[in-house]
């Protein structure tokens, strides 16, 4: 087959051979295939870039959850120590107010028991004074030749509580002090002076010396009759319980009394 050539017009190509098809891929030149290889390599560089940042923001996300988590640990452990030397502190002061109205040193356990003092057994709440007067009189046969005697004791008799039988729990969250507290009672009766104000006998009925110290005692025990009455006992249970209640009141604790018996809170 016989091929013609266009001379007159040098810029055209030769037709395609019969057979042969078209090719549609453009011709490639050197700066193109440059170009294709940078695209190729900037895709992976791409993608390591992407997974550098990921994987510093996941890190910087980690290291933020542990310092979140270190601070709260912190905060934590301080509100712990701050809230042990509360605790200390209001033991220290339920103590003191203790102290300062039973008058020895009292203590406070971990659990909050109340241990009393041991150098003092009583607490005296309450004295008061009174003046009894008492006589003797002894007659012979017939009524023939009295004799009497008259003294007058002053006495003193002191009020209060066996410390012993006081027991008691303190709550420092609540500031709660429970104490169950014992009846009063009258501690010690003393005697202040007896003075003879009378005394009639004639020589064959004579007061004699056994008779005169049973009379002292009659009044001693008359005295310690007339103070155990239930008005001074009374009294001497309002005068704890008002020192007491002064005391806690100052120092920001609450007072609970219990009754004889109860279960403490």
């Amino acid at each position: 087959m016989n091929t013609e050539l266009n001379t007159s017009n040098p810029t055209a190509l030769p037709p395609f051979a019969a057979g042969e098809p078209e090719s549609e891929t453009p011709p490639t030149t050197a700066g193109g295939t440059n170009w294709s290889r940078l695209l190729g390599w900037a895709m992976p560089l791409r993608l390591c870039l992407l997974a550098g940042v990921a994987g510093l923001a996941l890190l910087w996300c980690a290291l933020e959850l542990l310092g979140s988590r270190a601070r709260s640990v912190q905060a934590g452990a301080t509100e712990i120590a701050v809230a042990a030397q509360d605790t200390a502190k209001a033991v220290e002061s339920a103590g003191q107010v203790l102290s300062g109205v039973f008058g020895g040193q009292v203590s406070i356990s971990n659990e909050g028991i109340i241990q009393m003092p041991q150098e003092i057994a009583e607490l005296a709440t309450l004295e008061h004074e009174i003046t009894l007067t008492s006589r003797y009189r002894c007659e012979m046969a017939f009524g023939w030749f009295p004799s009497s005697l008259v003294v007058v004791g002053r006495h003193r008799g002191r009020f209060g509580i066996d410390l012993e039988k006081v027991t008691g729990q303190f709550d420092p969250d609540t500031l709660i002090l429970s104490l169950e507290l014992p009846p009063a009672k009258l501690l010690t009766v003393e005697c202040l002076g007896i003075e003879r104000t009378h005394q009639g006998d004639w020589w064959v009925n004579r007061v004699g010396t056994e008779d005169a110290v049973h009379l002292v005692r009659q009044n001693f025990t008359a005295a310690r009759t007339e103070l155990a009455q239930a008005d001074l006992l009374r009294r001497a249970e309002r005068n704890l319980l008002q020192r007491l209640y002064a005391a806690t009141s100052s120092a920001g604790v609450l007072l609970r009394i219990q009754e004889p018996g109860a279960p403490m809170d």
